[in-house]
């Protein structure tokens, strides 16, 4: 009996044999390496200290907890299974190996790169070792579409042992702010079938990474992606929401390049949970203090969530290497608009801190607030997006994305459907390849964006004028008089679209100071939830109804920036010609940035400069004369558009090319 068992298993492994041969090929040695010996205690590892007497608080359950106390916050200087590496301009990334090793000279570092297409790369590097006994040695790896594996021998070591498996060089990015930026109120069937289309389980999806997650552990590790923990027992599950799971399934598709992404999100937080506590940030960058038992808060009170995020990146080795910093919150912050400090001055916290920590970050990108069919209060809706629009022109290399146009709300009226999520990740990716990628700086991928509303006096007509030709989505121009607000509640009628333009009539000039547009706003003769489903899946959509169709946005379905307050400028068509030059701009174009301004009219009193995109780029101020000579920034074969105000209050717009 001993025999014949003994030679069914000598027949098996023979069966087992060829079938490793002759159906992987050349994967059969590597992964017979795999499962040789992961013992390593003969390396010592050294430990790179980021920093010492990290303040937290356990979050393991819902009870509040006592501060922890981490003498030093460390990382291994080796790689570990799945991590990410930022890439830099050479397109690769820096793999640092340190340790001691007693006893030896020197030993063998293998490297096993496997492609997308199954096929393997190898190569060994010798690694010497000091007169101390220690080795401190930086390896260089492409970013392609491919996992690394590494390995080690010794020189009396017959075969190669483990040290990390899967890992990935590529770009990072961080998502913050609360439940929309999160966007995981999916179903545990809906989220399954997203990582299925674009997590691990896909063919892409594999080179997503991300390291611990939101959830207020002291998980350390690095994680493929997941739209949610839809298990339910995973604490070191990586979410990063329905946005999330799309953007870096884009970006690995369209760039072939693996995609790492925190995302940072806390639904009902508000913006100044997300800001640093400064009387402890002076002395410890890393605070945070998630659950925060004063005054009975429940347990997701807390005060600083943005030190628990850098916490996360200066573990995971990226703090010089985010590329974007997605930021989209703001529906806790309606109720208390208005109230000091205002949402402006929050966000400029945010985003100071942010850079400070982040020092080579490229973009700061806030997604602006939808409106909310939930009958909140309009004016403040129109406060809080118009901050959030005015700060992105305002503020060095921020940008905003808008989420009007979408129309695919759930049942709670606050967030969208995985569908609108979708599309609102295919207007991020669009923004994130002109900047990162292609280089193509198309304006139709960027949402339209209001730079000038006049008011003709003598015949009523009020003009809207935007950064990029607009359209409406309804047959009926008329429908968008809606969704605009003016400072004396006038009505609007006659509404027509130009290129460029909407053009309208009122009824009433008085007081017509200011102009708010709110993109698409909830139909108060129809604000009826459609109701939750748990079955809801994300093919399922509700009715366009629910939400007004009223909205301006571009060729591309990407939805013109809601704004508040805008002034309006008094003009008047049948006083003078606007084609004449009553101001003169000269030379134009212009090869050196030196611009000369005469004005036939009424003295000039400041000229601000804005490009396409509706940035401004810079200001003249306090010049009081009929001419003056300013010098434009360092730009080349752009356009850019010199807004002049005259000393009347009147303004005008001039259009100027820089070139080479």
């Amino acid at each position: 009996m001993k025999l014949k068992l003994t030679h069914y298993y000598i027949f098996l492994n023979l069966v087992l044999h060829f079938i490793s041969v002759f159906s992987f090929g050349n994967l059969q040695h590597f992964y017979s390496d795999s499962i040789l010996s992961e013992n390593t205690n003969d390396i010592v590892w050294k430990e790179e200290i980021i920093a010492q007497n990290i303040t937290a608080f356990e979050s393991r359950n819902s009870q509040c907890h006592q501060p922890v106390l981490e003498t030093e916050l460390k990382r291994i200087c080796k790689p570990s299974d799945l991590q990410f590496y930022p890439r830099d301009k050479q397109n690769q990334g820096s793999v640092r190996f340190a340790g001691t090793l007693n006893g030896y000279t020197d030993f063998s570092l293998k490297i096993l790169k496997i492609k997308n297409d199954s096929s393997i790369d190898s190569s060994i590097v010798n690694i010497n070792i000091d007169a101390n006994n220690d080795f401190d040695t930086t390896i260089k790896i492409n970013s392609e579409l491919c996992e690394y594996y590494f390995k080690y021998k010794l020189p009396n070591d017959l075969n190669y042992r483990k040290i990390a498996d899967k890992v990935v060089v590529g770009d990072a990015y961080i998502i913050s702010g609360q439940s929309n930026a999160a966007a995981i109120d999916t179903s545990k069937t809906e989220n399954r079938m997203l990582d299925s289309l674009y997590g691990k389980k896909s063919f892409l999806g594999k080179y997503g990474r991300c390291y611990g997650n939101a959830e207020y552990n002291f998980c350390r590790s690095w994680n493929y992606v997941s739209p949610a923990n839809y298990t339910g027992t995973d604490w070191c599950s990586s979410q990063i929401g329905t946005i999330g799971i799309r953007l870096q399934y884009n970006l690995i598709q369209k760039y072939q390049v693996p995609i790492c992404l925190l995302n940072n999100s806390l639904g009902g937080s508000r913006i100044e949970d997300h800001i640093l506590d400064t009387t402890v940030f002076q002395n410890n960058q890393f605070y945070y203090d998630y659950y925060h038992c004063e005054n009975g808060l429940p347990s997701w009170s807390f005060r600083s969530a943005q030190g628990f995020l850098f916490r996360r990146v200066y573990l995971a080795g990226i703090q010089n290497n985010i590329k974007a910093y997605i930021w989209y919150q703001g529906e806790s912050d309606i109720a208390s608009y208005g109230n000091y400090p205002s949402y402006s001055q929050k966000l400029e916290k945010l985003h100071r801190e942010t850079f400070q920590f982040l020092p080579n970050l490229e973009k700061f990108i806030i997604v602006q607030l939808h409106s909310n069919p939930r009958n909140e209060d309009s004016l403040k809706i129109i406060g809080l997006t118009e901050e959030q629009r005015y700060f992105s022109f305002t503020n060095n290399n921020t940008s905003i994305v808008s989420t009007n146009s979408i129309k695919y709300p759930n049942c709670s009226g606050s967030h969208f459907n995985t569908i609108g999520y979708f599309e609102l990740a295919e207007r991020i990716t669009k923004q994130l390849s002109a900047f990162f990628y292609n280089n193509v700086f198309d304006i139709q991928n960027f949402p339209p964006n209001i730079i000038k509303i006049e008011l003709d006096k003598p015949t009523n007509k009020l003009i809207l004028t935007f950064n990029q030709d607009i359209e409406s989505n309804s047959d009926v121009p008329e429908d968008i008089a809606k969704a605009i607000y003016t400072s004396n509640n006038c009505k609007l009628s006659n509404t027509i679209i130009k290129q460029n333009k909407l053009i309208t009539t009122v009824n009433n000039t008085n007081n017509l100071n200011y102009i708010s547009y709110l993109g698409h706003l909830p139909c108060h003769n129809n604000n009826v939830s459609p109701g939750c489903n748990s079955n809801d899946t994300w093919q399922q959509s509700y009715s366009y109804n629910w939400w007004c169709p009223v909205m301006i946005k571009n060729n591309q379905n990407i939805g013109a920036l809601s704004f508040g307050n805008f002034p309006v400028d008094q003009i008047c068509f049948s006083c003078y010609d606007f084609n004449s030059d009553n101001t003169l701009v000269f030379p134009n174009p212009t090869s050196n940035g030196v611009v000369n301004v005469i004005s036939n009219y009424n003295p000039i009193e400041l000229i601000e400069v804005y490009n396409l995109v509706g940035e401004n780029i810079c200001v003249f101020d306090n010049i009081s004369s009929n001419q003056t000579t300013i010098q434009l920034p360092n730009t080349s074969n752009e356009f850019l558009v010199l807004r002049i105000k005259y000393a009347n209050g009147e303004t005008i717009s001039k259009k100027i090319l820089t070139i080479n």
